[in-house]
Protein backbone atom coordinates (compact mmCIF):
# COMPACT_ATOMS: atom_id res chain seq x y z
CA UNK A 1 0.00 0.00 0.00
CA UNK A 2 3.01 2.08 1.14
CA UNK A 3 4.24 1.68 -2.50
CA UNK A 4 1.53 2.75 -4.83
CA UNK A 5 0.61 5.87 -1.85
CA UNK A 6 4.53 6.77 -2.99
CA UNK A 7 4.12 6.05 -6.55
CA UNK A 8 1.13 8.59 -6.73
CA UNK A 9 2.81 11.05 -5.10
CA UNK A 10 5.65 10.65 -7.62
CA UNK A 11 3.52 10.92 -11.05
CA UNK A 12 1.45 13.73 -8.93
CA UNK A 13 5.18 15.60 -8.65
CA UNK A 14 5.96 15.08 -12.15
CA UNK A 15 2.60 16.42 -13.34
CA UNK A 16 3.55 19.64 -11.29
CA UNK A 17 7.05 20.06 -12.42
CA UNK A 18 6.04 19.24 -15.85
CA UNK A 19 3.01 21.79 -15.68
CA UNK A 20 5.19 24.71 -14.31
CA UNK A 21 7.94 24.44 -17.18
CA UNK A 22 4.88 24.98 -19.66
CA UNK A 23 3.20 27.20 -17.71
CA UNK A 24 -0.27 25.03 -17.31
CA UNK A 25 -2.04 24.54 -14.13
CA UNK A 26 -2.33 21.17 -12.57
CA UNK A 27 -6.13 20.60 -14.02
CA UNK A 28 -4.49 21.38 -17.37
CA UNK A 29 -1.45 18.87 -16.59
CA UNK A 30 -4.03 16.18 -15.49
CA UNK A 31 -6.47 16.81 -18.37
CA UNK A 32 -3.56 15.32 -20.65
CA UNK A 33 -3.98 12.02 -19.48
CA UNK A 34 -7.32 11.54 -19.95
CA UNK A 35 -7.72 13.70 -23.24
CA UNK A 36 -6.95 10.20 -26.12
CA UNK A 37 -6.04 6.67 -24.81
CA UNK A 38 -2.67 5.80 -25.70
CA UNK A 39 -2.41 3.97 -28.82
CA UNK A 40 -4.51 7.19 -30.15
CA UNK A 41 -1.48 9.35 -28.89
CA UNK A 42 0.92 6.91 -30.16
CA UNK A 43 -0.61 7.14 -33.78
CA UNK A 44 -0.94 10.86 -33.35
CA UNK A 45 2.78 11.16 -32.43
CA UNK A 46 3.66 9.09 -35.37
CA UNK A 47 1.74 11.49 -38.06
CA UNK A 48 3.25 14.33 -36.44
CA UNK A 49 6.37 12.87 -36.54
CA UNK A 50 6.12 12.08 -40.79
CA UNK A 51 4.87 15.39 -41.19
CA UNK A 52 7.81 17.09 -38.84
CA UNK A 53 5.72 18.70 -36.38
CA UNK A 54 6.93 16.63 -33.51
CA UNK A 55 10.38 15.52 -32.69
CA UNK A 56 10.05 13.67 -29.64
CA UNK A 57 9.54 9.91 -28.77
CA UNK A 58 6.64 8.10 -30.25
CA UNK A 59 5.80 6.27 -26.52
CA UNK A 60 1.86 7.43 -26.70
CA UNK A 61 2.40 9.71 -23.69
CA UNK A 62 0.65 12.87 -23.70
CA UNK A 63 2.89 15.36 -22.41
CA UNK A 64 4.55 18.74 -23.16
CA UNK A 65 6.36 18.00 -26.47
CA UNK A 66 3.27 16.30 -27.69
CA UNK A 67 1.29 19.52 -27.19
CA UNK A 68 3.72 21.50 -28.90
CA UNK A 69 3.74 19.34 -31.85
CA UNK A 70 -0.64 19.36 -31.98
CA UNK A 71 -0.35 23.13 -31.49
CA UNK A 72 2.19 23.46 -34.56
CA UNK A 73 -0.35 21.44 -36.64
CA UNK A 74 -3.25 22.70 -35.66
CA UNK A 75 -1.34 26.44 -36.00
CA UNK A 76 -0.61 25.13 -39.82
CA UNK A 77 -4.11 23.74 -40.41
CA UNK A 78 -6.16 26.63 -39.62
CA UNK A 79 -7.99 24.69 -36.47
CA UNK A 80 -8.78 25.83 -33.10
CA UNK A 81 -4.97 26.16 -31.31
CA UNK A 82 -5.47 24.02 -27.76
CA UNK A 83 -2.79 21.75 -28.34
CA UNK A 84 -5.13 18.74 -27.70
CA UNK A 85 -6.16 16.16 -30.01
CA UNK A 86 -9.79 17.40 -30.33
CA UNK A 87 -12.46 15.95 -32.83
CA UNK A 88 -11.30 18.40 -36.04
CA UNK A 89 -7.76 17.65 -34.87
CA UNK A 90 -7.91 13.97 -35.19
CA UNK A 91 -10.18 14.50 -38.31
CA UNK A 92 -7.45 16.20 -39.60
CA UNK A 93 -4.71 13.93 -38.89
CA UNK A 94 -6.65 11.18 -40.15
CA UNK A 95 -7.50 9.09 -36.81
CA UNK A 96 -10.62 7.37 -35.64
CA UNK A 97 -12.85 10.53 -33.90
CA UNK A 98 -15.01 7.92 -31.30
CA UNK A 99 -14.65 4.82 -30.23
CA UNK A 100 -11.05 4.62 -31.03
CA UNK A 101 -10.33 1.87 -28.29
CA UNK A 102 -12.08 -0.54 -30.21
CA UNK A 103 -11.05 0.58 -33.87
CA UNK A 104 -8.35 0.14 -35.82
CA UNK A 105 -6.23 3.15 -36.44
CA UNK A 106 -5.45 2.09 -40.10
CA UNK A 107 -7.25 1.11 -42.86
CA UNK A 108 -6.98 -2.70 -44.10
CA UNK A 109 -7.89 -4.44 -47.00
CA UNK A 110 -10.94 -6.65 -46.89
CA UNK A 111 -11.25 -9.79 -48.51
CA UNK A 112 -13.09 -8.64 -51.74
CA UNK A 113 -10.06 -6.27 -52.00
CA UNK A 114 -11.50 -2.74 -51.25
CA UNK A 115 -9.09 -1.03 -48.48
CA UNK A 116 -11.26 -0.07 -45.87
CA UNK A 117 -11.01 2.51 -42.99
CA UNK A 118 -12.19 3.32 -39.90
CA UNK A 119 -12.50 6.63 -40.82
CA UNK A 120 -13.01 7.48 -44.44
CA UNK A 121 -16.84 7.77 -45.54
CA UNK A 122 -16.64 5.66 -48.69
CA UNK A 123 -14.12 2.40 -48.93
CA UNK A 124 -11.60 3.22 -51.72
CA UNK A 125 -11.08 -0.04 -53.98
CA UNK A 126 -7.69 -1.63 -54.28
CA UNK A 127 -6.94 -0.57 -57.88
CA UNK A 128 -8.22 2.79 -57.18
CA UNK A 129 -5.21 2.91 -54.35
CA UNK A 130 -2.72 1.65 -56.76
CA UNK A 131 -3.53 4.26 -59.15
CA UNK A 132 -2.99 6.68 -56.85
CA UNK A 133 -0.11 5.31 -55.62
CA UNK A 134 1.48 5.17 -58.84
CA UNK A 135 0.94 8.89 -59.19
CA UNK A 136 2.42 10.07 -55.74
CA UNK A 137 5.67 8.08 -57.17
CA UNK A 138 5.77 9.73 -59.99
CA UNK A 139 5.28 13.08 -58.30
CA UNK A 140 8.01 12.70 -55.83
CA UNK A 141 5.15 11.62 -52.76
CA UNK A 142 5.37 8.11 -52.72
CA UNK A 143 8.32 5.13 -52.78
CA UNK A 144 7.03 1.84 -51.60
CA UNK A 145 5.49 -0.60 -53.76
CA UNK A 146 2.77 -0.03 -55.96
CA UNK A 147 0.32 -2.80 -53.11
CA UNK A 148 -2.95 -1.34 -53.73
CA UNK A 149 -3.53 -1.28 -49.90
CA UNK A 150 -3.83 1.90 -47.64
CA UNK A 151 -0.86 1.75 -45.00
CA UNK A 152 0.76 4.01 -43.59
CA UNK A 153 3.19 5.05 -46.00
CA UNK A 154 0.31 5.43 -48.68
CA UNK A 155 -1.33 7.72 -45.80
CA UNK A 156 2.01 9.96 -45.15
CA UNK A 157 1.84 10.07 -49.02
CA UNK A 158 -1.28 11.26 -49.59
CA UNK A 159 -1.02 13.96 -46.68
CA UNK A 160 2.19 15.28 -48.26
CA UNK A 161 0.64 15.24 -51.60
CA UNK A 162 -2.51 16.99 -50.09
CA UNK A 163 0.16 19.68 -48.36
CA UNK A 164 1.62 20.22 -51.27
CA UNK A 165 -1.50 20.81 -53.28
CA UNK A 166 -3.30 23.14 -50.90
CA UNK A 167 -5.85 20.51 -50.23
CA UNK A 168 -7.61 19.46 -46.66
CA UNK A 169 -4.67 17.21 -45.19
CA UNK A 170 -6.47 14.40 -43.77
CA UNK A 171 -4.38 11.53 -45.56
CA UNK A 172 -7.98 9.99 -47.48
CA UNK A 173 -8.18 9.20 -50.79
CA UNK A 174 -11.03 11.88 -50.86
CA UNK A 175 -13.18 13.25 -53.82
CA UNK A 176 -10.38 16.12 -54.09
CA UNK A 177 -7.42 14.57 -53.42
CA UNK A 178 -8.20 12.01 -56.35
CA UNK A 179 -9.31 14.65 -58.42
CA UNK A 180 -5.89 16.75 -57.78
CA UNK A 181 -4.08 13.50 -58.46
CA UNK A 182 -5.83 12.62 -62.01
CA UNK A 183 -7.49 9.42 -60.73
CA UNK A 184 -10.87 8.29 -61.25
CA UNK A 185 -13.15 8.01 -58.18
CA UNK A 186 -13.67 4.03 -57.68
Amino acid sequence: MIGIFNQCKHVALTIAVAAGMVGLTIPQALAWGTSASRSTVRSAQTQLKNDGYYKGHVDGLDGPLTHAAIRRFQRANNLAVNGRLDRQTRTQLGLPVSGEASRAMMPYTSPTGTAVSSHAQKPVSTPTVKAAQRMLRQQGYYSGALTGNMGPNTRTAIRKYQKGNNLTVNGQLDQATLKSLGVPAS
